[in-house]
């Protein structure tokens, strides 16, 4: 839910720069398959067994590269690819789970089926999820420092792509 904060602030900053949602879905993206299979291997994670979440969890983060790597051309791509990458390496490492700091269970949240605690013996746990972030009805959401560079790359695509149709129709 948290990626929808910044796709609806690029789409504000696109209509005040004068952009339109005729131009955003004009957008030209390839590899939609790609993106589809990475979603789906991440959605499908919560019916999987144990055993075999941590491997389908950081095969995903293959396709969701490739998928993005296809449309580096698109503004905002290497935010997306430098957050995917970042993410990926963490779980990755950590055998297909996201390592959490500590104040996860501070806020009430419980470690699941792709994340769990940072330990000492966790590899780059300074890629893991330890910024804690305000979300809606006073919940708090623990994000990693991909996820920040996704989100950047999220509002620079839907504000930049908003505009940029709008801008080549004037002429």
């Amino acid at each position: 839910m948290l990626w929808l904060i910044p796709i609806v602030l690029g789409i504000l900053v696109g209509f005040l720069r004068g952009g339109s949602w005729k131009s955003l879905a004009q957008t030209p993206i390839r590899g939609g398959v790609l993106l589809a299979v990475g979603v789906g291997l991440q959605l499908a994670l919560r019916w999987l067994p144990d055993a075999y979440q941590g491997m389908v969890h950081s095969f995903s983060y293959f396709f969701l590269l490739a998928f993005l790597l296809l449309n580096w051309e698109l503004p905002g791509m290497a935010f997306l690819v430098a957050g995917t990458l970042l993410n990926g390496l963490v779980i990755i490492a950590n055998g297909g789970k996201m390592p959490v700091e500590g104040t996860f269970l501070k806020h009430g949240l419980r470690p699941d089926g792709i994340h769990q605690l940072a330990s000492p013996d966790t590899l780059f746990p300074y890629l893991g999820d330890w910024i804690a972030a305000p979300y809606f009805g006073g919940q708090i959401q623990i994000l990693s420092p991909g996820d920040l560079a996704l989100m950047v790359g999220l509002f620079w695509l839907v504000q930049q792509q908003m505009v940029a149709g709008a801008r080549a129709s004037r002429r």
